[in-house]
């Protein structure tokens, strides 16, 4: 915040001294100096999102059958499951993490860690749900396929070894990859492959 004050007091002494002094040179270098910064500035802080391998846009392409939406999340839930501000629960479509809140099952081998992966992917961002035709599961979730910033976070879950792809028997678009992101993660012993026996 320090930093934006102060340019932009040095854009106010330099147009002050541009108009007083009336340098032709000095009030194009003032303009080109000012333009970069401004740009600089609208650029998003790639830092707020997490980096990711799995980039979106090679499979919202394959998603056009599929309903979009833009909400923002209010809670993680667990590894695979988030609230959303309007109250709605939405479970990722294909993948399963570790329990750790089911009310009948112990909290399970890297369980809390997967939780904590999807709460620094979505906890209080901006996500896009791809909703297909089976829009909601036996527990009146919804399930999607998730994307913040420029990651899909179904993949992200399964390719660092947080999450396992699984379909429930209703497959959707996306599970072939997300089958090939669990085999690479295995081979290379990523989180829970490592973890867990």
């Amino acid at each position: 915040m320090n930093f934006i004050i102060g340019l932009y007091k040095f854009i106010l002494n330099m147009i002050m001294y541009t108009m007083l002094n009336n340098h032709k040179y000095c009030r194009i270098l003032f303009y080109v100096i000012a333009l970069a910064c401004f740009t600089s500035c609208a650029i998003p802080d790639q830092s707020l999102h997490p980096e990711s391998n799995v980039s979106l846009v090679p499979y919202i392409e394959s998603l056009g059958e599929y309903t979009v939406r833009k909400e923002r999340v209010s809670r993680v839930v667990d590894g695979d499951t988030i609230k959303l501000r309007n109250g709605e629960r939405v479970r990722y479509l294909d993948i399963d993490t570790p329990e750790t809140v089911h009310p009948s099952k112990p909290v399970e081998c890297y369980g809390p860690d997967s939780a904590d992966h999807n709460n620094k992917l979505v906890n209080g961002k901006v996500v896009y749900l791809y909703v297909g035709a089976n829009g909601k599961d036996k527990y009146g979730r919804t399930l999607a396929y998730v994307f913040s910033g420029n990651s899909f976070v179904n993949g992200e879950l399964v390719s660092e070894g947080f999450a396992t792809a699984r379909s429930y028997g209703q497959p959707g678009e996306l599970f072939e990859e997300l089958l090939g992101f669990q085999e690479k993660a295995r081979l290379l012993g990523k989180g829970l492959w490592r973890e867990c026996k």
